[in-house]
């Protein structure tokens, strides 16, 4: 019973790891995600998007095809000093082919002279696609607790 238990331990310690590897590596996907956006670089953020994805976007309504994600984030990075910070992320894996990242973040640009702030939430769903993790779900609405 023993070599059992030990096999099935060693077992579960390698998956746990492999998750563990997966969940730094859909934070990076996410961080890739945001560095994009603070460059405000409209082909790098539409390129961490699976061309299947759908974005329920912050400021417009649901866009399912990559031109129409391309074209929202053209219209967003030209939002003078558009930054994007992150202050909660919940990771989950599953199977190792799929992952969720939820929290919430914070939208800040220039307008008219002054610095405006949208506090966020979002839902980022992953699929692993050739060992990157690509968005396939995007939600993101503005958080009514602010």
């Amino acid at each position: 019973m023993k070599p059992l238990l030990l096999a099935l331990a060693g077992s579960l310690f390698l998956t746990l790891s492999a998750f563990a590897g997966d969940e730094a590596d859909v934070a990076a996907a996410t961080d890739a995600w945001r560095a994009a956006i603070d460059a405000r670089d409209p082909q790098a953020v539409s390129s961490l998007y699976d061309p299947q994805a759908l974005l329920y976007a912050t400021f417009q309504t649901r866009l399912d095809s990559p031109k129409k994600i391309l074209s929202y984030f053209k219209h967003l990075t030209e939002k003078p000093e558009l930054k994007v910070k992150f202050h909660r992320q919940d990771i989950r894996v599953f199977d190792g082919d799929a992952a969720i990242n939820s929290g919430l973040y914070v939208f800040s640009y220039s307008e008219d002279g002054r610095t405006v702030s949208v506090p966020a939430r979002y839902t980022f769903v992953y699929v692993k696609d050739g060992g990157d993790w690509k968005i396939i779900n995007h939600h993101s609405s503005v958080d009514p607790e602010n």
